[in-house]
């Protein structure tokens, strides 16, 4: 599986995601538009025990602005629902980075999120099978600057750990890893 964005000429860049066949053949693509029909894009994809696919990404939805887009497909490639996240501020850039799944079906997902400081904070929220949140957790160091989750895992114990970074005022950007 492999997702990210393509062209399309009336809508701006589509979240794109592809299954392959073993060999490296193209067994279906499929494209999501956001509501906006702006310029989306796929950056994290997963699978789980079933064969449902899902995807996190970002879907712009006005010129200056991206929600936290999740997608789930069937094994098919039928969109079976999408979920946005956006913050607080409303106007302002929320991406989603990296996915994971625990052994129980639900779905983690890392990004950022912009305040109304204007400064990003790592977002870690979780999801159960069908969409539904379950929490969400907002980081921004002590500095209270920049800070993005780039990527996440669970362990065999049910641990989440997130990497990404966070902007400190004296030392530039850090490298941050968090357990949950």
């Amino acid at each position: 599986y492999a997702t990210g964005y393509s062209f399309e000429e009336a809508n701006g860049n589509d979240i794109l995601t592809i299954k392959y066949s073993a060999i490296g053949e193209i067994l279906w693509a499929v494209t999501f538009n956001g509501t906006a029909s702006l310029d989306d894009e796929g950056n994290g994809i997963c699978t789980d025990q079933s064969g449902n696919i899902y995807v996190v990404g970002a879907a712009q939805n006005n010129e200056s602005s991206y929600d936290v887009t999740l997608l789930k497909y069937d094994s098919e490639g039928i969109l079976l629902w999408s979920r946005i996240y956006y913050s607080d501020g409303g106007s302002w850039e929320d991406k989603g980075l990296g996915i994971a799944l625990d052994a129980a079906g639900c779905i983690y997902i890392t990004g950022y999120t912009t305040n109304t400081d204007l400064y990003t904070d790592i977002i870690l929220r979780k999801y159960d099978s069908e969409g539904n949140v379950l929490w969400t957790s907002l980081e921004d160091g002590s500095a209270n600057l920049n800070a993005r989750g780039i990527c996440l895992t669970v362990g065999s114990s049910g641990n989440v750990y997130v990497g990404g970074y966070i902007t400190s005022s004296s030392n530039g950007t850090d490298i941050f890893v968090r357990k949950y």
